[in-house]
């Protein structure tokens, strides 16, 4: 009765036909079962849904049994299943369609009928075709050094970056996994390097990373799979009026990970300094958050933005100095993590 009420669900009709031959609820004869499926990750992938039919007991004559389906999900098929003397159970499979990314998950039913050589026990079997794609996607960056400057005067649209620096940042997810073992003096340009601020960075690492990997966007969400971000730096030398500030390290992660099918991601993340130096008085290792006002400014180690839902951004050192005329902040070993078009976790 449940699984008669669900087909009057499926097919959209008030009741379904008996004339599918002898019909026996509880009792010898042939049935099918019922399957689940992923809808195919791109139109031309192939994700049959294979359904078996079956004998409750083997019978010593040929039996014969139609078969069909119809529905927007699938490939519409019709057959005929021949079962010899002896045999328990054949296979049918139906092709299953790629929908659009925005369609649910859908069901359809197998329908057999023309019952030759044995009765009927269960004509029906419903197949359920789940949607392989997620309801959002994941956004990486890692900057080893960034450096952000703002003209003093908003525009319409916010403050108005002006010549940013990138030293071996990289952004999407996945990225390929670089690093730069070479030592390079930069000095800024732009508003910051005019201040006589300078920055002498070590070697870098820039790392992102997915799970399922390359590409996870098309993909049903399953529990624990996400991103995973990585950024450091092996020295860190900044210079300028009233500040002196040197590190023999630092390295910072985030990650996402899906929890419960559904919910938001649950987001991680953690960064540490070492050898830290500032102003000719040595502080050493740091993994705890500080907030340390500086000329100009102020310093932050270790900085987790924001707490929750829909990104993670965990920089070991993160300088804010803030100008007569214009704004500037350093990030150094920064990775983030983001969901910023839906939720990855769920479809």
């Amino acid at each position: 009765m449940v699984k008669r009420l669900l087909l009057a669900l499926v097919l959209g009709v008030a009741a379904l036909p008996l004339a599918v031959g002898p019909v026996h609820a509880t009792g010898p004869g042939l049935s099918i079962d019922d399957v689940t499926v992923v809808e195919p990750s791109w139109p031309d992938a192939e994700a049959p849904a294979v359904f078996t039919v079956t004998l409750d007991q083997p019978v010593a004559t040929t039996v014969t049994v139609d078969y069909s389906a119809s529905a927007p999900a699938i490939r519409a098929t019709s057959g005929t299943l021949t079962f010899v003397p002896g045999d328990v159970s054949e296979q049918l499979a139906v092709e299953v369609l790629r929908r659009s990314s925005t369609a649910n998950d859908e069901s359809f039913v197998v329908t057999l009928s023309n019952t030759s050589g044995a009765p009927m026990a269960d004509p029906w079997g419903v197949g359920r075709v789940l949607n392989s794609d997620r309801g959002g996607s994941w956004s990486c960056q890692t900057h080893p050094v960034e450096v952000w400057n703002y003209a003093s005067v908003p525009t319409d649209f916010g403050p108005t970056a002006e010549e940013d620096v990138s030293i071996g940042s990289e952004h999407g997810c996945p990225s390929t996994d670089t690093s730069d073992p070479t030592t390079a003096t930069n000095r800024v340009p732009g508003p910051l390097g005019t201040h006589g601020y300078t920055v002498e960075v070590g070697a870098t690492r820039s790392r992102a990373s997915t799970v399922p990997w390359p590409n996870p966007d098309d993909t049903r969400p399953f529990v624990g799979d996400g991103a995973d971000v990585e950024a450091s730096v092996a020295t860190l030398h900044i210079t300028g009026p009233g500040l002196d500030l040197r590190l023999d390290g630092a390295w910072a992660t985030a990650g996402a990970r899906c929890v419960v099918i559904g919910d938001p991601p649950s987001f991680t993340s953690a960064s540490r300094v070492s050898g830290l130096v500032l102003n000719g008085r040595r502080i050493g290792a740091v993994t705890d958050e500080r907030r340390i006002p500086v000329a100009g400014g102020v310093l932050w180690l270790n900085r987790t933005e924001p707490a929750g839902w829909p990104y993670r951004r965990q920089s070991a050192v993160h300088l804010v100095l803030n100008g007569s005329y214009d704004n500037h902040e350093v990030l150094v070993a920064s990775a983030s993590v983001y969901a910023p078009f839906g939720n990855p976790c769920s479809t």
